[in-house]
């Protein structure tokens, strides 16, 4: 639902949540394309090779293949945007196709939040204008454009312009939006539509076979919470003996570490479930006297939080969500 500013002929949304848009939206992932330098903090390239290519510049990124065999560029956010229960997550990206593709020049064009196995996109197959869901153990479920539900879905026509492409999703349902207005809506009716709605941002141009040389450009792509985290911290008191502990499975904020004792000898933070690599490092304590007192991290967490100490008789507290 919109409601019209007569003052801008702009719109505001009514969130999934039943919330006029007035909240504020914080974004999780995704950064805009500041000069020609590829920023490899907050972007990854893995799967671009064979003849494709991901180069920034304008105030975009062009991610380009040529007709060789399985030429792909690929461009997916380093963080995922967490979900969180009574909000709502919403991809934006501003994207111009150049060419709309041929029925047979077996290229792939993805655009969304997903991962290898979960999400959901927009999608140019050949010269088919798709939406996807994407399921772990499930057949990606395709839906062209003439299966659309929306009101405006009969009245797009696609074409070589810049346009917004926004979609909105809950653990319930799914909406998807080409330039502020509605043009299909994805509901879970029996069971989820995904395993999980903590994705990054994906960006793909693929031939599947020998194709043509084609390109996607993306001039902003991000993942965004419509609210803030509704989450009251959780603590976790650890002591004794040096020990290997999982505090959290999944995403999440570590807040603070109080350190009541500094008897042991170290404590090592993971983003991770294992405390060792392929775990992420957050960082090190050694707790000599130093390190008594409360110590402020406020810094995500993607993968798992754990924590992992060294020496008998550290008393500490974690406190996180």
């Amino acid at each position: 639902m919109f409601i019209t500013g007569r003052n801008l002929n702009k719109t505001v949304q009514v969130s999934p949540m039943r919330n006029l848009s007035i909240f504020d939206q914080i974004r999780l992932c995704g950064t805009p394309f500041h000069g020609s330098t590829k920023d490899t903090n907050f972007w990854l390239e893995t799967g671009t090779g064979a003849g494709g290519t991901v180069t920034q510049g304008g105030g975009q990124v062009i991610l380009a293949v040529d007709a060789t065999n399985n030429s792909k560029a690929v461009y997916n956010s380093v963080r995922t945007g967490r979900y969180v229960s009574g909000t709502a997550n919403k991809f934006r990206g501003v994207i111009r196709l150049p060419d709309l593709g041929s029925a047979g020049n077996n290229n792939v064009r993805n655009w969304g939040c997903a991962t290898a196995t979960d999400g959901f996109l927009f999608q140019l197959n050949g010269a088919t204008f798709n939406i996807v869901v994407r399921k772990s153990g499930v057949a990606d479920q395709v839906i062209p454009k003439a299966s659309w539900t929306g009101t405006y879905a009969a009245s797009f026509t696609l074409d070589t312009n810049v346009h917004t492409y926004e979609l909105q999703f809950t653990n319930s349902s799914a909406w998807f939006f080409i330039d502020d207005n509605l043009v299909h809506t994805v509901s879970g009716t029996t069971s989820p539509s995904t395993t999980t709605l903590t994705f990054p941002v994906c960006l793909e141009n693929i031939n599947t076979g020998v194709g043509a040389a084609v390109s996607l450009n993306v001039r902003t792509a991000s993942i965004l919470r419509m609210g803030h985290e509704t989450t009251i911290p959780q603590y976790k008191n650890i002591t004794g003996a040096a020990a290997t502990t999982v505090c959290k499975y999944g995403p999440g904020t570590l807040h603070k570490i109080v350190f009541n004792n500094t008897s042991g000898t170290s404590i090592s933070i993971w983003d991770g479930v294992t405390g060792a690599a392929p775990s992420v490092a957050v960082g090190k304590v050694t707790t000599a006297s130093a390190a008594l007192g409360s110590w402020d991290y406020n810094c995500p967490f993607f993968t798992g939080l754990t924590i992992v100490t060294v020496g008998d008789n550290l008393d500490c507290t974690i406190i996180y969500e």
